[in-house]
This record gives structure tokens, sequence and C-alpha cells, in this order.
């Protein structure tokens, strides 16, 4: 299905016709846990906020809203996939020849971000409980040799 690919509130206006989603550069044909993750606790877990509600109610209205079924392996899956992904693209954006602007500064920042938050993430509780330990291997496998292949 059509997925967004960032579909937090940083990405959405509100409009007289209801919200709509803006920043449209991510987007890929996915499974719809890829949305749906931000949508759960994992991403207040991520944040260090408390959720708006928990994992059963927000795939249960997805599942009444659209027909369709996702699960929490594959929400854990793409919550697992987001911090090196983002890794990736700002380690990308910095080793290419670059001045000071805007976009340099947010990366750094963001990057720098993204590595304090893995310093501090095994005090948390892990956002991958229930992912059977050969789906964690090889998603860790396939997201690192991504990055490092594109970052090269």
């Amino acid at each position: 299905m059509l997925t967004h690919g960032e579909p937090h509130p940083g990405n959405i206006i509100r409009s007289p016709a209801g919200p709509r989603l803006i920043d449209w550069d991510t987007v890929q044909i996915a499974p719809p846990e890829r949305d749906l993750w931000m949508l759960t606790t994992a991403l207040a877990d991520l944040l260090g906020e408390e959720p708006a509600c928990d994992d059963d109610q927000a795939l249960a209205r997805y599942t009444r809203l659209t027909g369709r079924t996702a699960t929490p392996t594959g929400i854990a899956l793409y919550r697992l996939w987001w911090t090196p992904a983002d890794i990736a693209v700002f380690v990308d954006e910095l080793r290419r020849p670059h001045g000071t602007g805007q976009d340099v500064t947010a990366a750094l920042t963001y990057l720098t971000g993204c590595l304090e938050s893995g310093r501090n993430h095994h005090q948390r509780q892990r956002p991958t409980a229930g992912v059977p330990a050969d789906v964690l291997d090889r998603i860790s496998t396939q997201t690192w040799t991504a990055a490092w292949t594109k970052a090269e």
C-alpha cells in the first residue's frame, strides 16, 4: 500500500477541510506498519512522552477504518528500523560537501539526538519485545548494510 513514511505531527497541517499530510519525500509502497508505528506507543516511547492510547486501540481503529489488519510484530520492526534509517540519512548529508546552512545544522542536531537516545536506550524498555531474535538479527544486518552502502 502507499505509505507516507513520516506521518508525525510535524508533517500534518490543519486546514478547514481537515488535516493534511505534507512532506511526501519518503513515500513508498510498503506494509501499513511503516506508517502505523507512529500512531502507537512506540513513537511515544521514542520521544519519552505518554502515549495517547494503547497499541491495541490504535490497531483496532485502523482495522475498523480500513478493513486491513496490522501486526504488533510489524509495528516493532518499523520502530526498530526508524533510528538507523534516520542516522543513515543524516550521515549521508553530513559526509557530502556542504556549507553551514539550516539543513546541515538540523542534520547534525538530529544525528546527535539519535546517538544520545541510543546511549540511554538500555535504560528504557525495549520496543522490540515479542519480536523473534532471528527477525531482529535479519533487520539489523539489512538496515546497517543498506545504511553504510548508501553512505559510501
